[in-house]
């Protein structure tokens, strides 16, 4: 395939690469408030920027199933009402983002999305709200092609807003771009960069 036809299928594409995230998880704010005290320190220390980590690893894992399925149910499910993305060049909102990322191209599938979790914060003046700064790693392969690997390859660091709401569900509330960079890929397998 000619370099700027798999050009012409990545520009295609219409992609806005960032993630989000949410998961479940056994602390209800309800159970907090009626725990006794010693109930009371175990929710604290499970509120802990570890365990908020691990909690995270998993919930991304989910977010990537369901980014790879394009399955737009299970992602309104991972996102706040009132999300938003800030992208280095504008800012779109939470229907936007769906609306782009659960559509499939048809000569192209998304087949790879991991994240790794680089740095978790709570925010000062919020009981229930987190911030995290993640890398996402994305590859892209030709549909019904001869081309077996990935002809695309996409890197994001972003930062992410979370927020436990009453029912112990995490939500992802907005999504900022720090950086990304793309490669278009051979379809060989060879990554673009060491560590990929």
């Amino acid at each position: 395939m000619k370099t700027r036809s798999m050009i012409g299928v990545v520009a295609s594409l219409g992609l806005i690469l960032v993630s989000t995230l949410a998961w479940r998880t056994p602390i209800v704010q309800e159970q907090q408030q009626q725990a006794p005290p010693q109930e009371q320190k175990k929710t604290e220390q499970a509120m802990t920027p570890a365990a908020v980590r691990d909690a995270a690893v998993a919930g991304y894992r989910k977010w990537g199933d369901a980014r790879i399925a394009y399955d737009r149910e299970a992602l309104e499910s991972m996102v706040a009402p009132d999300l938003y993305i800030q992208l280095a060049d504008r800012r779109i909102t939470g229907k936007e983002f769906l609306d782009t990322v659960s559509q499939r191209n048809p000569r192209a599938a998304m087949t790879r999305f991991d994240v790794d979790v680089l740095s978790v914060q709570k925010k000062a003046d919020s009981e229930n709200e987190w911030t995290l700064v993640i890398c996402e790693k994305i590859e892209y392969s030709l549909v019904n092609s001869d081309v077996k690997g990935p002809v695309f390859y996409s890197l994001w660091v972003t930062r992410d807003g979370w927020r436990l709401t009453e029912d112990g569900t995490w939500l992802i509330t907005y999504s900022e771009e720090i950086g990304h960079e793309n490669w278009q890929g051979a379809g060989d397998g060879k990554a673009p960069i060491e560590g990929w």
